[in-house]
């Protein structure tokens, strides 16, 4: 018998975000079976009559026992989201339950097509991002603190995931326990916490309770490899102005509105614009200044369109390096994470044996190096690619591996696999 699967859109407004993940979902589920769960501990929220929308707030959170944690002012929503999976289990019965934020991208051909290869699988949580944890992890502290982890901790992205009917019920249970502990030791706010560490958020619970419990936990890059290469809490992918949203065949996150995306790079290049020491030294007459300004700003757009395609270009070829890098790092059994340095650096870092060991991805230009080394130790972790790569050479404590042009991405390909290869021999 086919299960009931229902899914929520989770937000705390309504605006064009949420209209076009509702119109999106339309096209793989019948309206009775889409809801909004909205939080309005901020007040009543508007939204259009056709809507589902279920609602929690702060009488909701006093009813069942959870605690409204005031961390970094960040707001109680965005700090649990599984606040929205026990306001959506109550009001709504069915057997899976689906959550995704409104700034998800889906850009599968039929998106059908992605909700029905799930239909048959059971496993009581279907999560993006899904991966250990490493203990310099944010959130590792206050998991493993408070009791959640049993062995490793493990985490997943909050923003497109889903749980069955069973594991929402037992993370609430879990969720409860929690807020009765900090609530009886005062630790409500985030800079007078007497615990120690703060209130887990929805991941730090979610994940390791579920797995603690031995319930079925699977990454959705599981059943869609490649499909999340796109997927992170970082890059901001721009809505387009037109139909047809790329890359392709892929569930991405943050998808920003293109005026969100116009004044994040406007106010970064106005900060630009008023450091620059060109100010000094030039003068120009008032007549004369809009002339000026807006031959400027002619010669400036060649160079933001070069900057905008190259660092597409980057965000791509980084969402299939980390692909690899999951794929080959996931075999072992040692923490890792994957996290980018100033834009333009890919970075793995495996925990082994209270050592970490890094392998950097940086592109410049059309240029891509590979390298490696320990952290805060010499060179002899380095030493061992040397043999495996007749371009080695060795900076300090860091092995430059490969210098290639990704114009031959063929060969970036092949000489990451070796990387990999060696980076999981030394650490077996």
């Amino acid at each position: 018998m086919k299960p009931n699967t229902v899914i929520g859109i989770r937000t705390h407004t309504w605006t064009l975000e949420e209209e076009k993940m509702y119109q999106k979902l339309l096209l793989a589920f019948p309206a009775d079976k889409i809801f909004v769960i909205m939080n309005e501990t901020g007040g009543v929220v508007p939204t259009p009559d056709y809507v589902n929308k279920i609602s929690w707030n702060d009488e909701f959170i006093c009813q069942h026992q959870l605690l409204h944690y005031n961390h970094f002012n960040a707001g109680i929503g965005w700090l649990c989201g599984d606040y929205f999976y026990y306001a959506f289990r109550e009001q709504v019965k069915a057997d899976f339950y689906w959550l995704t934020d409104p700034d998800v991208g889906l850009t599968f051909d039929d998106v059908r097509t992605f909700f029905a290869q799930t239909e048959n699988d059971h496993a009581d949580a279907l999560l993006s991002a899904f991966r250990v944890l490493s203990k310099e992890d944010y959130w590792y502290k206050s998991a493993e603190l408070v009791g959640l982890v049993n062995g490793n901790a493990y985490g997943c992205v909050f923003s497109f995931n889903r749980l069955s009917a069973a594991a929402i019920d037992r993370c609430l249970q879990e969720r409860q326990k929690l807020s009765v502990l900090y609530q009886e030791k005062g630790a409500l706010v985030f800079d007078n916490n007497p615990i120690g560490v703060h209130f887990p958020n929805d991941e730090s619970l979610v994940v390791p309770t579920l797995m603690r419990e031995g319930f079925s936990v699977k990454g959705l890059d599981e059943l869609f490899p490649g499909a999340l290469m796109n997927f992170s809490c970082h890059y901001w992918f721009c809505m387009p102005q037109h139909q047809i949203m790329r890359p392709r065949n892929q569930v991405i996150h943050p998808v920003r509105p293109f005026s969100r995306i116009v004044a994040r790079l406007s106010e970064g290049l106005a900060q630009d614009i008023a450091q620059s020491s060109s100010w000094k030294y030039t003068f120009v007459d008032e007549e004369n200044t809009s002339l000026v300004a807006s031959a400027i700003a002619k010669n400036l757009i060649p160079q933001i369109e070069q900057k905008l395609r190259e660092h597409y270009q980057y965000i791509v070829l980084f969402g299939e390096f980390k692909e690899m890098m999951t794929h080959q790092i996931g075999q072992l059994s040692h923490p890792f994470k994957i996290s980018t340095w100033q834009g333009n650096t890919l970075v793995l870092d495996v925990f082994y044996q209270n050592k970490t060991y890094a392998l950097d991805m940086l592109l410049q230009g059309q240029q891509l190096t590979i390298k490696t080394f320990e952290r805060f130790s010499g060179a002899e972790w380095a030493l061992q690619f040397q043999p495996y790569f007749s371009d080695f050479v060795l900076e300090g404590n860091i092995g430059r591996l490969s210098c290639l042009s990704i114009q031959d991405m063929a060969q970036c390909r092949e000489q990451l696999r070796i990387a990999l290869s060696v980076f999981c021999q030394q650490l077996q």
